[in-house]
């Protein structure tokens, strides 16, 4: 993904063959003419857009004279809050999403809060802002009449402290490198968690692995005005996903934290995300405090966590001066919030057997109703918010439930204040729930829809990975039905027919030969060797029809060479996702030689930027 022209500071500026959008300070996208606009507003200069383009039938609309004066007089408020900003055409909402896709990587490859771009249509130009919770777009203009615009952009833009062009001072680069000790335990954390329990290929091949001395690594402050202190972490740089982008969102990010401590070091865990301001949830970092004073059981543990001073969005204030169709009757401020867990935990999708699923789900269960009951409702059950962790008193793994950033707090349900976007993650949301969308009857989230996006998480999670065999019916001979009756408790906290039920799952599997630590058990009792100098990891020889290379779905219409580069793909951005230390895939840069056959399949079904 390139930009057209990306604006450094000099002192950042390398020769590269693409621009580094975790650098930049602006950037600017050059379009031919104003056919390729996304915005469209009456005090436009320069023609209409319309649908279909006719460079010879565009005539200009009447506009104020070019002055470069973006102040609007009251008798034309009124006009612009009733029109959209947004052009309706094909290639305006195709320009619109680039535009967003480029701002949503510059915003999420470093630690901004907000972000500046420039969109250049031929002879006319618009400035925008970005951040979390929007866009501010400036009128269109006509910089070969009026060049002191841009000018005075970039004069002004340069005398700003770096707070004031986006990036969040709290985080500073290590420019001086990682020091050796942290280098080790980020290494030593990858191999001995994630190398050993994960399921991908790569990981027999512990030489792929980047060290962490050759990465670029932050020191982050993070307050707790809470408990009165101020720790600091060093955390790897974002390593790219697909979801970054999405400049409007949560842009919820995790990754490991070590704290460097000569006496007390540890390797943490750090979310770092944006939420919406409302008066029926709390910071997540209280929700957690209200949950251990509960002793709700099998959530992460939490150091501290607070909302970040200074970090909170700007549009929402404009919204209501510069409001224009009346789309959003309530536009709330969002902040950025940071937690630092004690509890490192693996992604739900690495369990190597079925057996460490079922037991996680029915802890995010036990997780979930505990929570009712202290008053707080999770609403956002999905299987990136379940999480794999060792128990640090019997050592076999279990599940933990996260991500309680949009809870609702029972005792202020009925406060009169609705959030602005919906709750839940679209592929595990209850079918009463989806059902509700388009109903003009409000629909009230209920702990029974929680539960049943476990059940969905469970399909997802049993019906994509796991090897399927007809025949291998014995283990669920042992398991008793689930009783019709039960099925009405859902919204009960106090009922644990469910929860039980996934545990009598898991047990069966016990005898399969595949440990909560991944390794080769000899009386195939689910207990490692007491002697860890006779350790060896399990392999799927080793156990029944659930253990299991678990690869993605691959697409039947695609090549060989095709669904392996995809499979490949996948794998290396999970692992940046979970803990920041990437994976060679080949020595080269472009392990595959393409063919025409294979760029055809790739592009139809695993469309790429």
């Amino acid at each position: 993904m390139n930009v057209d022209v990306s604006t450094y500071w000099e002192d950042d500026f390398t020769v590269t063959s693409s621009c580094t959008f975790s650098l930049q300070q602006t950037h600017e996208v050059f379009k031919s003419d104003i056919s390729h606009d996304a915005f469209a507003h009456h005090l436009d200069e320069g023609p209409e857009i319309v649908e279909i383009i006719d460079k010879e039938k565009l005539s200009p609309v009447a506009s104020s004279p070019a002055t470069g004066d973006f102040r609007e007089t009251e008798a034309t408020i009124s006009e612009s809050l009733l029109k959209p900003v947004e052009t309706q055409t094909q290639i305006g909402n195709h320009i619109r999403g680039q535009i967003a896709a480029y701002a949503g990587v510059a915003l999420s490859m470093a630690f901004r809060t907000h972000f500046f771009s420039m969109l250049i249509l031929g002879q006319y130009a618009r400035f925008i802002r970005w951040d979390r919770r929007g866009a501010i777009v400036t009128r269109r203009f006509d910089y070969t009449v009026n060049p002191h615009i841009v000018f005075e952009f970039y004069l002004r833009f340069g005398q700003l402290t770096p707070r004031q062009r986006g990036f969040d001072t709290n985080v500073e680069p290590l420019k001086a490198g990682l020091p050796q000790r942290v280098a080790n335990a980020f290494n030593a954390y990858y191999h001995l968690s994630w190398y050993q329990g994960a399921k991908y290929s790569h990981k027999l091949d512990p030489s792929n692995c980047i060290s962490a001395s050759d990465m670029l690594f932050f020191r982050i402050r993070i307050e707790d005005r809470t408990q009165g202190r101020v720790d600091s972490f060093i955390i790897p740089a974002p390593a790219y996903k697909h979801s970054y982008v999405i400049p409007f969102a949560r842009a919820s990010r995790r990754c490991l934290a070590y704290f460097d401590d000569p006496n007390a070091p540890k390797m943490c865990f750090l979310k770092d995300s944006w939420q919406e301001v409302s008066l029926r949830s709390a910071p997540e970092a209280d929700i957690y405090r209200r949950l251990q004073s509960k002793n709700v059981p099998n959530i992460a543990s939490m150091r501290l966590g607070d909302d970040v001073v200074d970090l909170e969005t700007e549009t929402q204030k404009w919204f209501y001066l510069l409001s224009h169709s009346g789309r959003y009757k309530h536009l709330g401020a969002m902040v950025c919030h940071r937690l630092v867990m004690d509890t490192v935990a693996r992604d739900l999708s690495t369990f190597t057997w079925c057996k460490v699923l079922l037991k996680c789900l029915a802890d995010a269960i036990d997780a979930s109703q505990a929570a009712y009951k202290a008053k707080v409702l999770h609403r956002d059950i999905s299987a990136g918010n379940i999480m794999i962790t060792v128990d640090e008193k019997t050592h076999e793994l279990r599940g933990i439930l996260i991500d309680w950033d949009m809870c609702l707090l029972l005792k202020q349900r009925n406060v009169g204040v609705n959030r602005t976007a919906r709750t839940g993650t679209w592929a595990f949301i209850s079918a009463r729930l989806l059902k509700s969308a388009k109903s003009s009857i409000p629909v009230i989230h209920s702990l029974s829809d929680d539960m049943e996006s476990v059940f969905w998480v469970l399909s997802t999670k049993n019906a994509t990975p796991t090897y399927h065999d007809e025949e291998s019916n014995s283990s669920s001979d042992e398991i008793d039905e689930i009783p019709v009756k039960a099925m009405k408790n859902l919204d009960d906290p106090d009922e644990k027919w469910l929860s039980k039920y996934l545990r009598r799952a898991a047990r069966t599997m016990e005898p399969l030969g595949v440990t909560p630590t991944g390794l080769l058990s000899p009386d195939l009792n689910s207990h490692p060797p007491k002697n860890p100098d006779e350790w060896r990891p399990a392999l799927p020889e080793h156990s029944g029809v659930d253990f299991y290379h678990m690869w993605f779905v691959k697409n039947q219409n695609d090549t060989e060479l095709a669904q392996s580069r995809h499979v490949s793909k996948i794998t290396s951005s999970m692992f940046n996702r979970m803990n920041g230390l990437p994976c060679r895939s080949g020595s080269a840069k472009r392990p595959f030689e393409d063919t025409e056959e294979d760029n055809k399949a790739l592009k139809k079904h695993r469309p790429v930027s």
